[in-house]
């Protein structure tokens, strides 16, 4: 067994038992009640276009802590999951909170998200691993020293494989994974399943209006035009990924495109600190996908991993930590990803010299 920790200065995840089920607290991920986003929060944000090495742009939004320079504050990176976008609630919740707790904060939209159909020729998918890169490498030329990452969903397995491959080679100070697919094909066909039917079927509707979106807009939309003729027969996340995905990306199939997209196989590469938070009633990434890879992780790896009984997708609601401090509310995986930031990875203790209360001013 690898480093499957569960540390008790983590604060246990113990929501209640009328918040426990697990498509309840997926739910929640979104629509569970938040702290008030500070006004200083808002005022800092800045839209700033991020150029990568092929010379197109992500779309992201900048919050610098007022009065604190690039290099005087960690600057957190946030990355979003499949359909989603850096203004979804998540990444603002997690962006608020890091702001709050005295870290520069950058929330970015993958190729074509948000409203970023412009700057780019292509859609994001699971092998946007270079892109990271290409933030990360933005954020030095702002100065930006200490650098951590944070992603959710697919967000997260493309962090993993920013960290894990050579080709990228990313030097950050941490990353927080929240419910990774570490097997693409595995998550595919869990998705099949009638219990998860409308997942299954919200994402490809998801899918479908982000290519509808794109041809309309895009820079590269000749390229996917030809795809509109597949929509009616891409009905799962499965067949749109077989009949879209993958051949957009010049790849056979759904099989190719998910063994190379999979982190699992490469966890063991990674030399940055990081921390995995996966759920074990996570309906369609349940911890039985994933142990193969977890379980050939060597002791000694910097990838720690919590498991929790419940928690759902991205979920984690119901449970303030037991000592909160004033920006944290019920979203726990939240609260927990800028303690461990805070904490440098260690323990979730915030950093000498950075306020866990916030900047002033």
């Amino acid at each position: 067994m690898g480093p499957i920790s569960y540390d008790e200065r983590m604060h246990p995840f113990t929501p209640p038992r009328w918040l426990g089920q697990p498509d309840i607290q997926t739910f929640l991920s979104e629509l569970g009640p938040r702290w008030r986003r500070p006004l200083a929060w808002r005022a800092a944000q800045r839209s700033v276009e991020i150029p990568l090495a092929d010379g197109e742009h992500l779309l992201g939004y900048l919050h610098g802590l007022p009065g604190v320079g690039p290099g005087d504050a960690p600057l957190v990176i946030h990355f979003h999951g499949l359909g989603s976008h850096a203004d979804a609630l998540t990444q603002q919740g997690l962006s608020a909170k890091a702001f709050a707790a005295g870290l520069h904060s950058l929330r970015v939209n993958w190729r074509s998200a948000g409203g970023s159909e412009h700057l780019s020729t292509r859609i994001g998918a699971g092998l946007s691993h270079p892109d990271v890169k290409g933030v990360v490498d933005w954020a030095r030329t702002q100065e930006h020293r200490r650098i951590y990452l944070t992603g959710f969903s697919l967000g997260a397995a493309v962090i993993l494989n920013a960290l894990a491959r050579p080709e990228t080679a990313l030097e950050v100070d941490g990353a927080v994974c929240i419910s990774p697919p570490l097997n693409f094909s595995a998550v595919a066909h869990a998705l099949t399943q009638l219990r998860n039917r409308f997942y299954d079927q919200r994402f490809v509707w998801l899918l479908h209006s982000a290519l509808r979106r794109y041809v309309k807009l895009g820079k590269g939309a000749e390229h996917y035009r030809p795809y509109l003729s597949e929509l009616s027969r891409a009905r799962s996340v499965l067949a749109f990924d077989d009949r879209i995905t993958a051949p957009s990306l010049g790849l056979a199939n759904a099989a190719e495109y998910y063994r190379l997209a999979s982190p699992g196989p490469h966890l063991a590469k990674i030399q940055a600190p990081c921390w995995l938070l996966l759920a074990d009633d996570d309906p369609f990434i349940p911890y039985d996908l994933q142990h193969e890879a977890l379980d050939s992780l060597p002791a000694d790896s910097p990838v720690k991993v919590t498991r929790t009984a419940r928690g759902g997708h991205v979920g984690f609601y119901g449970a303030r930590p037991l000592d909160p401090y004033p920006w944290e509310d019920g979203h726990w995986a939240e609260n927990i990803a800028v303690r461990w930031i805070l904490g440098d990875g260690r323990h979730p203790v915030h950093r000498q010299g950075v306020s866990p209360t916030g900047p002033r001013g």
